[in-house]
């Protein structure tokens, strides 16, 4: 049976640690990822906004410059995005490695009581949760899956910045059909290319961090 109070208190000390670190890690999350989509929901608005209010007949000047406001506008989500992507994916590992500290803690009571496993729901082995095993999925991007939520707007945040460069290109360049048709190709040519690295990164950073865990208590086969 369980005994040795001093240990049991250390133990129920490290657990509640745990814990409230995690939570503290899911908050800073929710709100960095919904900070990120305030904003680019305010981009979303504001910037056809910004692109009506300028009349055709003012001339090419005042395109150049809402061309400039635009492109710092949507460079400066970017930057927040990406930013925002790495902070995330970092966060991810930490609340990864804090659930499995707390099946350590719940290990701990079971080497000491076999009979409380019928009582326990949640994993008392320190493999699980593995690191990214939540993908890419929009659906499922609750807590652990913040990272392909931020890729998620990462691309759509690109997307934003190209088309409004080919929109500001064709009002003040008058560029062709053909010529549009041409750069909207690559530009998704470039988002593809921008989601590839993204993907790439999380996964590599996935690998290492699955690498260096220390796994102590494995799941029974």
């Amino acid at each position: 049976m369980i005994e040795n109070s001093d240990r049991i208190k250390v133990m129920i000390n490290e657990y509640n640690a745990m814990k409230d670190l995690r939570e503290l890690q899911i908050h800073q999350l929710d709100n960095r990822v919904e900070l990120y989509l305030k904003m680019i929901s305010v981009a979303v608005t504001v910037i056809p906004a910004l692109s009506f209010l300028v009349v055709p007949s003012l001339g090419t000047i005042h395109y150049t410059w809402l061309f400039v406001i635009i492109l710092f506008i949507t460079l400066m989500l970017l930057y927040f995005g990406v930013f925002s992507f790495f902070r995330v994916v970092e966060g991810h590992i930490s609340i990864v490695e804090y659930t499995r500290g707390m099946n350590r803690v719940r290990r701990f009571f079971y080497d000491r009581d076999e009979d409380i496993r019928q009582y326990l729901s949640m994993p008392i082995a320190d493999d699980v949760p593995a690191f990214g095993s939540y993908g890419f999925s929009f659906i499922k991007t609750i807590r652990f899956g913040y990272a392909s939520l931020v890729i998620a707007l990462n691309i759509m945040n690109a997307l934003l910045i190209e088309m409004n460069i080919l929109y500001l290109l064709y009002k003040v360049f008058n560029i062709q059909i053909g010529m549009t048709i041409f750069l909207i190709v690559i530009a998704l040519v470039l988002v593809a290319l921008y989601y590839r690295v993204l993907c790439r990164t999380y996964n590599k950073r996935m690998e290492k961090a699955h690498i260096k865990s220390s796994v102590r208590f494995p799941t029974e086969k």
